[in-house]
Parts: structure tokens; sequence; C-alpha cells
């Protein structure tokens, strides 16, 4: 719109410029006779030479005129008038287009505390002929902000979380601005799962000291807790009402995961149920912005999807469906403390991505805001916490302003083990803590395994340790590394105690030879061979014994195995809350399926599992990532394959059992055909003559001589007599190519399990020392 006051503005300065040289020409003319110091005769000349010029001068040389004394003053007004014609054009046209919504950026005082409706009729009396323009409020600004995000680090209080080591996961409170940690649980069970109540003086949480999981309150401020619910059904992952008097959370009943309510005053099994559907319903969050919504993740549409349900609706049916992503297993929700966003996490992201949605406005498309596992809020919603596990058992929490995903900070790492839920609180807890908590501080872990050289050799031997057979194991080879066989024997006998059978009892492979070939496309490097590794019976997967969840870490997947409780009454294991991988999809006939090696189950497998991987974990056993062509060649996948390597390279380890000379002279992998290789143009061999002479020199073809040729080399013959050929080395026993079969399983009781009397089923507790508890 301004362009063309400009082009105005233009044309008319043209024509006062144009004037003002005519004007300019004619005083010059009278202005001859004019001559400075009384040089008039110069004065002439130069007139009457200008005069000249301007009969056959351009248009283009008449701007480059001299201008005598009487003409400056003439130009200076025209020059001042025009531009001042060009700002009264400029400044009248921005009075008359003025958007409102510039006008709304900077309110008065008064104006700024006004609704949308009263501003809007302030604004058409202020400006009458803006009543039909629709006032609307500005878009926030998508670029830097006057202010710096706050960092999570200094808004203060404590994240309570639950932490695994040696062999049992206990409850742990960081308070923000101290050096270390403290333990504020402790004993031979399980706590997990803590949620503090909004208040902060309670924390309630899942644990399974007395036999099987129930809910328990633990009283910050005395340091007692009490048991809030009873009974062998699995019960899991509180989460507070808004007014910190009810409690929301997951159950196993008649074979599938529904949530419930219960009185945290009263306690006890006088639950009321919210949901009864044949699909697993789990992991529920309270809040939203009345404070009676529920969100949970549901497997309803055959994927993890959160649902979203008021409690003012007394029938199941009005519960309503929240997210619709097939690739997306949303896991872990949570509401801030205003109820209006909804925080959670994809499972089965490779980044392990954390979202936010608007609880208000639903059909909003989530907010990427981090990565991690099991987000919370901190306490004034500003910020979000996450967990990032980490495979080599360090994992770490990150807390990052909301908005703010590339500004995360590592809040705490631990040494060992791994951190699971986690809870943030604007409460401080005291340096010396009161009641059970006081006690679960001074509390040190004991080692799970002893390690005992059975067959010790002398000093200076050549290799230093041997292998060890391990007692009633059915394997190929039933045998591995002196130095590991206590850790074995440890896991076996605590999956026996979980489980209440003998899982370990039959492998399909412990110790391989150091020969043997691997399958195709596999290292031949494997652990198998130095006595540090086993493949636990594949025989109990076909049979639904054991169930494998899919987990994906960057670029590598990992599998975590859980092994079914021979009794099933709740107090052995817990039921899965992630949905397993089928392996037997590729053979459906579906190209998805089979592209993907597989796919998730549809439906949760009822039943109470173990969790293997934990255990074994837990005696230095790590799971083994599948291989990059695990989707195509199925002995890749390697969920059975479990390795013990205590920081050693390959070849350090298969120095401890091998000798220097036998773990450097390793027969290369021969050719997996049995027939001898057929060159391009095959030797003839014919029968052979008497011949006096024997010929030194070496020729193409086969000497004849008295004797048949022996050829060291595998050649074609049309001839039925035998060769004498470098034949294949055969597969040695312990070759791990095809897996044998392993029992199934029986649900009869199975015989007594003799104890080891190097292990112990978990440590004694050790007496409270003067000094603070290391961190963790």
């Amino acid at each position: 719109m301004l362009s063309p006051l400009y082009r105005v503005a233009e044309r008319a300065g043209r024509l006062v410029t144009k004037l003002g040289l005519k004007l300019g020409e004619a005083a010059g003319a009278n202005g001859n006779h004019i001559a400075p110091n009384g040089n008039g005769a110069k004065a002439v000349s130069r007139a009457t030479s200008t005069t000249a010029r301007r009969t056959t001068a351009t248009s283009a040389e008449l701007i480059h005129l001299t201008l005598t004394p009487r003409q400056v003053p003439m130009l200076v007004l025209l020059i001042v008038g025009n531009v001042a014609l060009i700002i009264v054009a400029t400044m009248l046209f921005a009075r008359a287009t003025l958007a409102p919504e510039v006008i709304l950026a900077s309110p008065g005082p008064v104006m700024a505390t006004l609704s949308p409706q009263e501003l809007s009729t302030a604004m058409a009396a202020q400006f009458p002929t803006l009543q039909s323009v629709a006032v609307s409020t500005p878009a926030p600004h998508s670029g830097p902000t006057p202010t710096a995000p706050p960092n999570p680090l200094s808004l203060g209080g404590t994240i309570f979380y639950a932490y695994r080591s040696a062999g049992r996961t206990n409850l742990w409170a960081w308070i923000l601005g101290r050096h270390v940690p403290v333990r504020i649980t402790a004993g031979p069970w399980d706590d997990r799962d803590p949620a503090i109540s909004p208040d902060g003086t309670q924390l309630a949480f899942a644990s399974r000291r007395e036999g099987a999981w129930n809910l328990y309150v633990l009283n910050l401020q005395t340091g007692q807790a009490r048991r809030l619910t009873t009974g062998n059904d699995y019960k899991a992952n509180p989460a507070w009402s808004p007014d910190g008097q009810w409690l929301v959370f997951e159950l196993y009943r008649n074979n599938n995961l529904d949530l419930a309510v219960v009185n945290v005053a009263q306690g006890g099994e006088d639950f009321l149920y919210l949901t009864a559907n044949s699909a697993a319903d789990y992991e529920p969050t309270w809040g939203g912005p009345t404070g009676r919504e529920i969100v949970w993740v549901s497997m309803r549409s055959g994927n993890p999807e959160l649902w979203r349900r008021s409690l003012n609706d007394s029938e199941e049916s009005a519960s309503q469906q929240l997210t619709f992503s097939s690739d997306v297993q949303e896991a872990d929700p949570v509401f801030d403390p205003t109820g209006e966003r909804v925080a959670y996490s994809d499972a089965a992201s490779p980044l392990g991505l954390v979202y936010v949605r608007s609880a208000i406005t639903p059909d909003n498309e989530p907010v990427e805001a981090g990565q991690g596992q099991h987000p919370v809020w901190s306490w004034d919603g500003s910020s979000i916490l996450s967990v990032a596990p980490q495979e080599n058992g360090q994992d770490y929490m990150l807390a990052a302003p909301v908005g703010q995903p590339g500004l995360a900070q590592i809040t705490y790492k631990a040494t060992t083990g791994h951190i699971a839920a986690v809870s943030w609180s604007a409460v401080v807890l005291p340096e010396t803590l009161p009641g059970e908590m006081a006690t679960a501080a001074e509390v040190t872990d004991g080692a799970l395994w002893d390690e005992v050289i059975s067959a010790p050799a002398p000093p200076g031997s050549n290799p230093p340790f041997s292998l060890i057979a391990l007692p009633e194991v059915s394997a190929p080879d039933p045998r591995l590394s002196d130095r590991v066989d206590e850790a074995f024997n440890g896991l076996r006998r605590a999956v026996a105690l979980n489980v209440d059978w003998d899982f370990l009892r039959a492998l399909d492979e412990a110790t391989v030879s150091l020969k043997a070939p691997p399958p195709p496309s596999l290292e031949r490097d494997s652990w198998l061979k130095t006595g540090r590794a086993f493949d636990f019976a594949q025989g109990a997967v076909d049979q639904h014994w054991v169930e494998v969840t899919r987990e994906d870490y960057g670029f590598r997947t990992y599998w975590r195995v859980w092994v079914r409780a021979r009794v099933q009454d709740g107090s052995l294991g817990e039921p899965l809350r992630s949905p397993p991988w089928n392996f037997r999809a590729r053979f459906s006939g579906t190209p998805q399926p089979y592209d993907a090696g597989g796919e998730f189950f549809a439906a949760m497998p009822p039943g109470y599992f173990v969790d293997f991987t934990a255990l074994a974990e837990d005696f230095g056993w790590l799971r083994v990532p599948a291989e990059k062509n695990w989707r195509s060649f199925y002995p890749a996948i390697m969920f059975w394959r479990f390795e013990h390597r205590s920081g050693m390279s390959w070849l350090q380890a298969l120095r401890e059992i091998y000798s220097d000379d036998e773990a450097a002279t390793q027969t290369p992998v021969p050719s997996p055909t049995l027939s001898p290789t057929i060159t391009d143009t095959p030797t003839e061999t014919g029968t052979p003559t008497r011949t006096a002479t024997a010929t030194r020199r070496p020729t193409n073809t086969p000497t004849v001589t008295r004797t048949p040729t022996v050829t060291w080399t595998a050649t074609a013959t049309r001839t039925p007599t035998p060769t004498r050929t470098q034949t294949r080395t055969p597969t040695p026993t312990g070759t791990w190519y095809t897996p044998t079969d392993s029992p199934t399983p029986s649900l009869t009781p199975l015989p007594t399990y003799t104890p080891y009397p190097t292990y112990t089923p978990y440590p004694t507790f050790t007496p409270p020392a003067p000094n603070p508890a290391p961190n963790p």
C-alpha cells in the first residue's frame, strides 16, 4: 500500500526539480551582468559559452548545471518540501491501516486485565471504524525469549526413585543439592513404583516384602511404612488423587490387568473397580482440569494406547481412546500439577522419546519433550524428569525444561545397577532420617556369590584355569570356565527359587569346541568358546513357558526374557505389562511381519512371569544384542544367549582356558561343502603304469609312478578311484548350529533342588555402620 504513495511523491519531486532547473536557467541568463570582483568580461564570456552549450546539450547534461548563490536557497526549499510530503503520506497510511494485533501487543494497565470479550468492546469504543474487525490473540512467539528457560536443577526438592542393585530393588531419595542419594527402604525383597503425595508427606509404593505384590504407604515424617492392601493378587503402580485421599492402581484379577481405587485412610480390600475389559489396562494416572479424570494404558485396540475416563461417568463404556498411533507404544502416562497436560514415553522407540499432549484439547498433536523412560513432572510443572537406561547398568536421570528438550541435564548417574520409576516433590528430607528410613540408610549390600577356583593350577600354568562340569545340567558339553561356574550355579538357584522349577537344568549350549564352526554370517569368535556363555533351551519358548519382549536402544535390538512361574497364585512373579514379540508371525503370509522379523502380540499373555534377564544381570550374566540380519536369519536373533565377560576381551577370556599356542592357531573356518572343489579344468588322473625313472620337475599333470600319485589338493576325477584329499573337518561335538531339543517343563512338582553351599539366596544385612551408605 505504500508503493503508490512513494511513486506519487517521486513524480511530484521530478516535476518540482524540472521547474527548479527552468527557474535556475532563467536566473542564470538574467545574471550575466553580475561579475564578482568586477570581472564582467569573464562573466559575459562564461554566460555566452554556457548558452551555446545548452543549445546542443542533452537532457541528462542539464542536471550538471552550475548553481549561482541565488539558486541554492530555492532548491533547498524544494527538497525539504518533497521530504515532508513523503513523511506525511507515510504517517497517514500507517494510522489508517494499523492492525488490531499490533495494538493488543502492548495494552495499557487497564486493557491488560480485560477478558477477550471486554477487550473487543473497548477496542470498538476506541476505534469505531474497527467494529467489524475480529479481535484475535497474537500467536506465541517461537523464537528466543527475553528470559532464559528455568534450570531444573535449581528447583530443589527431592527425587524418589526405585534402584536395583545386588539382586533386589529398593527405594532411594536424591535431595537436589546434596552429594549422594540415601536409601530409604531395605530388605531381601523388592520395593518399587514410588509415588509422592500432593502434600509431600507420604510416599506410596509397591512391595513384595510379605510374599506378594501389595501397596504400602511410607510416612516421611515418622519414617514408618504401613501396608495398604492385602491378598496375593498383584497390585502395583499407584497414583495419587489431587486431594491426596485416594490411590488408583493396577491389579491382576481373572487373568487380566485392571484398574481399581482404594481409600488411603481405610485401605484393605474394599476396592472400587474402574475397568473390567478383557484387554489389559495398566499404568494409571489421576488428574485432569477438574481433578476427576483417569488416564491409563490399554491394549483394547491391540496396541498400547492411552485411554481416559471421567469419574463423573458411572459406566466404563464412557471411556474414550486418547491416542491413535499404531507405531507408538504409549507407556507411563502422568498428569502435570495443573492437570492440563499428560506426559508419556514411547516404549517402542529406539530413541526412548517422551511426548507431551494436552488433556483439554486431545485433538492436538503431541509434542516431543525429551528422551527416556518413566517421565515425571517437576513439582512446579516447568520441567520433565526421565530415566535414560544404559546396557552397562549405569542408568542416569535427565531433566529438561518443557519445550526445551535440547537443554536436558544429567541430574544423577548411578555407578551400577538400574533405575526404575521416579517421583519428584518439593519436600526436602532432613539430614537425619526418622524411623525405618534411618535404619535403611545404614544398610550395605552383600555379594550374591563368591568366586571359588575348584581346580587351581600351579603358578605359571598355561592355561591358568580349566573348564568345570556343571552338576545335573543337560547340554552337549555342560562345562563352564572355573571363573564363572559359581555365578551360573547361583543364577540357577535364584531362578529355581523365583519360578519354582529348574529352568537352567537343560541348556542348548554351554562351552563349545575351539574349532567349532559358527552358523553362516555369524562371527566365529563366539564367547561360547571361552566357557563364559550359555544358551538356554529354546524349546521353553515354543511351549510358552518363556516369553520374550523386545527393547530397542539406538541401532541395537535387545530381548528381555520372562520365565513363567509354576505357581500362578500371585506369590511368584508378576504379570507382563509389555506385549511380547511373536517370532512365528514371519510365517503368517503377511509381508510386513515377514520383513520385520515378527510382530508384537495383540494381547498380553495371561499368567505370572519372572524377569530372567534382571536375575541374570544380578549374577553378571548379560544378554547380547541381536545381529543386524536377525529379521531374516533366525540364528542371529540371540535372545537365548547370555555372557559373563567381566570386562575382559575375547582373547583374554580364551587364554584363561586354552594355552597360548591353542588360542593362536585356531583352524580357519572350513568350507561348508563336503565335496571337493572342482576347478575350471579338472586334472585327469589316468591308470598308474610302471616307469623306471621319476621326474623331479613339477608339471601341471600328475607324474606316472609305480604307486598312485599323492595329491594334496582336491581334484575331480573321472574314475571312482578315491584320491588322498584334504577333507572337511568334521563338526565336533558342541557346535551351536542346530539347537538341541529340550524337555518341556511340566506342571508337576519337580524334585527337590539341592542348594549349592557357595550360594546364599539373598545377602545378609550388614549391621549399621557409623558412616553413611556409599553412593549406589
